[in-house]
């Protein structure tokens, strides 16, 4: 059947690509497929133009008309066309333009050439920020309006009150080369934008004649670096799109992909995407002194404490001085000399993040020995009054601890 003609040439002319696939002459198998011609039906506007490539190893032909009809090539015919040869036909008017391969007749195909119409919106309109530039996705209109979609407008403003929003930018172009589906993106980076800024996105279809309805409307607000990052898992890879304090911790590791960001007073392992609360200071802690050179320091357990941190110093409140790690619950602090000694402990979470001290506690250790001596045996029988202690020195004793109603015998001088 050849074309009815009825209107004049549109201001747009684009090209559509059809193929004679590989196979298509040696046999009727593209019959069944559908695809002999691909794509075997195009639909476009007047002033578009159809090119065929020959992609098949033997010679073929593009004609006008149908292998039965007595109409054949009356509006166009390519002739031979060697392997990797290609042929172009512009059409000028609306109608339906049937067409065969004169040499494997089982190869048809059909133009639709119709003036189009107004396209559907764009759906699904998108907007995501970064640091420097906002982002926006969206998918092409439900309806083309019967010509491929050849470009996009985007439409930017800072206030949703105020629509339609300014023109921002147009991608696509109208007099490039694209499949029947069309090949206009549907994609668009925004790179002029100041941080902490909150911009309001729409977009328009055009096809060959006509322009879309605005699609739904999306917002992004551009991250300033001082906006703290949301708790979350976030890629080492680029920049952050934010800042990591205050609103956490930060965490990775030597080669690690990621890192996790915690709420406030909580914390992960590194290579971990769970945050938990850190293990509190132990409670109840006592110190002790043992010896004349040592002091036990023990504390009730902290829960979800993986181990303990001692701290030791001279001074109530100083900056103490690191002791030992431990993963029980009480340590003993050796080579002391005599004097007294603070104390203060942390716990240690699956992570390794510390705690703050606990409670201080305190032992003094004395520079004057503690003598003890068992009671004897036999008493007189007026009984023990009192003890005398003597302190030897290099031979000689001296009395150290008198009492004036004992008679002391031997040598006090020293």
């Amino acid at each position: 059947m050849l074309g009815i003609l009825s209107i004049a040439p549109q201001a747009y002319g684009a090209t559509i690509n059809v193929q004679m696939i590989p196979g298509a002459g040696s046999g009727q198998s593209c019959v069944a497929a559908n695809n002999c011609f691909n794509p075997k039906a195009v639909n476009i506007a007047p002033g578009d133009t159809v090119t065929w490539t020959n992609n098949d190893s033997v010679g073929h032909t593009t004609t006008s008309g149908t292998p039965s009809g007595n109409q054949t090539g009356t509006v166009w015919d390519s002739s031979s066309l060697s392997p990797g040869a290609t042929f172009s036909h512009t059409f000028q008017q609306n109608g339906i333009f049937e067409y065969f391969d004169q040499v494997h007749p089982w190869m048809t195909g059909v133009v639709t050439v119709s003036a189009p119409t107004f396209p559907s919106p764009p759906t699904g309109l998108t907007a995501t920020a970064s640091s420097s530039s906002i982002t926006l996705s969206w998918n092409p209109p439900q309806n083309n309006g019967g010509s491929p979609i050849i470009k996009y407008q985007i439409q930017r403003g800072t206030s949703p009150a105020l629509i339609p929003f300014p023109y921002l930018t147009q991608v696509g172009n109208a007099h490039t080369t694209y499949t029947e589906v069309g090949n206009a993106p549907t994609t668009y980076t925004d790179n002029s934008v100041i941080p902490g800024t909150t911009y309001y996105y729409q977009v328009y279809a055009f096809n060959s004649a006509f322009m879309s309805q605005l699609s739904n409307i999306a917002n992004a607000t551009v991250l300033s670096p001082s906006t703290p990052c949301q708790p979350g898992t976030y890629s080492t890879s680029g920049n952050a799109p934010c800042t990591l304090a205050p609103a956490g911790y930060y965490v990775s590791g030597s080669g690690a992909t990621s890192y996790t960001l915690c709420q406030p007073g909580y914390t992960s392992s590194v290579g971990s995407t769970q945050c938990h609360q850190p293990a509190p200071p132990p409670t109840n802690v006592k110190a002790t002194a043992v010896s004349s050179s040592s002091i036990n320091v023990s504390w009730d357990a902290s829960p979800g404490s993986a181990g303990y941190s001692l701290f030791r110093g001279t001074t109530s409140g100083e900056t103490y001085t690191f002791v030992a790690n431990t993963l029980t619950n009480s340590f003993t602090d050796t080579g002391l000399s005599a004097g007294t000694f603070y104390y203060a402990v942390q716990a240690a979470d699956p992570s390794g993040t510390l705690s703050g001290n606990s409670a201080e506690a305190s032992a003094t250790i004395s520079n004057q020995p503690s003598l003890f001596w068992i009671i004897p045996v036999v008493i007189v029988a007026v009984g023990i009054g009192a003890y005398v202690v003597k302190k030897i020195i290099n031979g000689k004793g001296r009395i150290i601890s008198p009492y004036p109603h004992l008679e002391v015998t031997g040598g006090i001088d020293e």
